[in-house]
């Protein structure tokens, strides 16, 4: 049986696929507040700190290319064999391990050493035991840290260097998950009630895949979300001194791996930063916002709030 001609060839590149937020992260933000009280203090206090864990997500993609390579004039000529492009596709660093099956025999042809997300790597195989006639191959994937995770191609070869992909098969088995250990601090943050009866609370809630027609559920828990998902935050600030607070500022920072959203644009929750007085007013837009894409801050200054009002401020964030 004649050897199967291996060269190696490879390109990475991350800035074609985009930033990827990695498989648990941590997106971590707090809100804060300073206001004048009725006596004329200046105060300060903060949210409790709202976090969401980024899920690990695992997958490749296999690519079939054929050989070509360049002549001394510039001029495209045709060379035996094939090059197999691996692309991780996941949001967690991963090694592929790359084999050539015929006729129920199954090679190792190569791995790729390791790709962050976005990363991929090219194999060269030759034609040398390929055969010079029409052949039926399959090539497959497999991922060293989750051997659940899988991609196939089907195809022919056809001498010296074309090949024509006939489908492809992928499995991603939620039965195992790799399992990586993460640290985390508690960011709890404690009132005094006898110090101050106002009180700044942060919600967060997710919209998946960036859907803005579900109805939001806003909690104060940390949640799950993936890459491309939004996050709808909201700030309220309870007054339930006896008497008003003046100069309120509400300050908050889109959080690391997220980028501004406008939504759908409205002046509403779903939509662009905004604030009202619950039960008081509409929603009115918050002036000064981090363009869209960008990061920053989120502020607002209000000249009073009332005995007994809640002041609300909105923004939604989409995750990288």
């Amino acid at each position: 049986m004649k050897k199967i001609g291996i060269g190696l060839f490879f390109i990475i590149s991350a800035a074609s696929f985009g930033k990827i937020t990695p498989g648990n992260s941590l997106i971590s933000t707090r809100g804060n507040v300073s206001y004048i009280s009725n006596s004329g203090e200046l105060k300060k206090i903060n949210s409790k700190r709202v976090g969401i864990n980024i899920r690990v997500a695992m997958g490749m993609q296999l690519e079939m290319i054929s050989g070509i390579s360049y002549g001394a004039s510039g001029v495209n000529k045709t060379i035996s064999g094939f090059y197999i492009k691996v692309k991780n596709i996941g949001n967690v660093e991963d090694i592929y391990e790359i084999y050539l099956i015929k006729n129920e025999n199954k090679k190792l042809i190569d791995d790729t050493g390791l790709l962050k997300p976005g990363e991929y790597k090219e194999i060269y195989v030759g034609s040398e035991g390929l055969g010079d006639t029409i052949e039926n191959y399959e090539v497959q994937g497999i991922s060293l840290r989750n051997p659940f995770v899988t991609k196939s191609l089907r195809g022919t070869y056809i001498f010296p260097s074309l090949y024509y992909d006939q489908g492809d098969q992928e499995s991603i088995s939620k039965r195992k998950f790799y399992v990586f250990n993460i640290e985390r601090q508690d960011t709890s943050v404690k009132f005094d009630e006898e110090i101050s009866k106002v009180k700044l609370i942060k919600y967060q809630g997710l919209g998946y895949k960036g859907n803005l027609d579900m109805n939001i559920n806003y909690t104060t828990e940390d949640l799950e979300a993936n890459s491309g998902d939004r996050i709808f935050y909201k700030l309220a600030l309870i007054n339930d001194e006896e008497s008003y607070i003046r100069d309120v500022s509400i300050k908050d920072t889109i959080p690391n791996n997220t980028k501004m959203s406008y939504g759908d644009y409205s002046i509403s929750p779903k939509g662009v930063p905004c604030y009202r007085i619950v039960n008081k007013q509409n929603f009115s837009k918050i002036p000064v916002v981090p363009l869209e894409g960008t990061q920053g801050d989120i502020s607002i200054t209000i000249p009073k709030v009332e005995s007994k009002d809640i002041l609300e401020v909105y923004f939604n964030v989409k995750i990288d």
